[in-house]
């Protein structure tokens, strides 16, 4: 692994997406910024970025700045595995696919995304995995990326907590 340094993110994207079947998700999804008109949707991948590259390799968010109290949310609607891996070489191009309507970025301070087929979702953030769960809530407090999930959290007594080291 220490060989290959940043490459290793790119040869295992790469191994997931083309010897294994593409897993699609039924999601709820919410934001006051979503751009979609439908909230329930099918995708194989959703992003959430406070920074432009991901892995030092994929230029995901180009626009996206880390402190502007915002999150980059990019939402593949992909449907098929061939189009997903074109989108995804793009991005390993770094060519972002503008006009892409199955390519669905935006910048939010908040967002919630809801199992809408009964498995528990599966978040991992810089290097961490956190523990699945059926609701996952992003949102900014100044200074950090806050993330919710109901079987790590009691989600009124985390805010509270952080409201009392506001103090």
């Amino acid at each position: 692994i220490r060989l290959l340094g940043r490459n290793i993110y790119l040869l295992l994207f790469l191994k997931e997406l083309l010897f294994k079947p593409l897993k699609f998700r039924k999601i709820y999804i919410d934001s006051p910024d979503l751009p979609l008109l439908k909230k329930i949707i099918h995708t194989p991948l959703i992003l959430i970025n406070n920074q432009p590259m991901l892995g030092g390799r994929f230029l995901v968010a180009p626009k996206t700045l880390n402190n502007d109290g915002k999150f980059n949310v990019t939402v593949f609607m992909h449907q098929k595995k061939l189009s997903f891996l074109k989108t995804s070489l793009q991005i390993i191009l770094r060519k972002i696919p503008l006009n892409n309507k199955d390519f669905i970025q935006f910048e939010t301070d908040n967002l919630n995304l809801i199992s809408a087929d009964d498995e528990d979702l599966e978040f991992f953030g810089d290097g961490e995995i956190f523990k699945t769960s059926k609701e996952l809530t992003f949102s900014i407090v100044p200074q950090f990326l806050e993330v919710f999930s109901d079987h790590y959290f009691n989600r009124n007594t985390l805010k509270s907590n952080l409201k009392s080291q506001k103090k």
